[in-house]
């Protein structure tokens, strides 16, 4: 879907950046590698999670 926009990131061509300009590191999901790894909230405290849950339960170590 984003496939040209993840290449260009990639290779440098372009910088996402968030509102205040300042650059955006994404951690790509190695199992599913469509989406990203966020921080998440749970009963044991914060971990790390590919945001594509439950269809992709990977937890990276920290």
């Amino acid at each position: 879907m984003y496939r040209h926009l993840i290449l260009a990131v990639t290779l440098g061509f372009v910088t996402v950046t968030d509102v205040e300009g300042q650059p955006i590191k994404e951690r790509r999901c190695v199992v599913c590698e469509q989406v990203i790894i966020v921080p998440r909230t749970g009963p044991y405290g914060k971990f790390l999670a590919c945001s594509n849950y439950p269809s992709c339960d990977h937890k990276p170590k920290v």
